[in-house]
């Protein structure tokens, strides 16, 4: 897993992938933002709610597939921290499959 440091904010970003089984949880198909001293979560953004989904449920027969089946949208890459040009913020980009 990539993730994407933050040392001004202290502060740890991260793209999740979907669950495996139903119900999917909040921390699903998102962005979350990790506190380096005590590992809480300090914000999350969950791109696609309710998605749980796995690769064997691509064959037959379908076995253990979650009810209902998610569209297996996810974050399958690490979350990039980069700068604004000319407003000198930064932003958290990432891209969702």
């Amino acid at each position: 897993m990539v993730c994407a440091l933050d040392p001004a904010r202290n502060q740890l970003f991260l793209g999740v992938g979907q669950n495996l089984t139903q119900p999917a949880t909040a921390f699903s198909d998102a962005i979350v933002a990790i506190d380096l001293d005590t590992g809480a979560v300090k914000w999350s953004f969950q791109a696609t709610a309710g998605d749980a989904w796995h690769a064997g449920c691509q064959s037959d027969p379908q076995i253990n597939c979650p009810m209902p089946e998610g569209p297996d949208f996810d974050f399958g890459a690490g979350a990039i921290l980069t700068d604004l040009p000319g407003s000198g913020g930064q932003v958290v980009i990432a891209g969702d499959k």
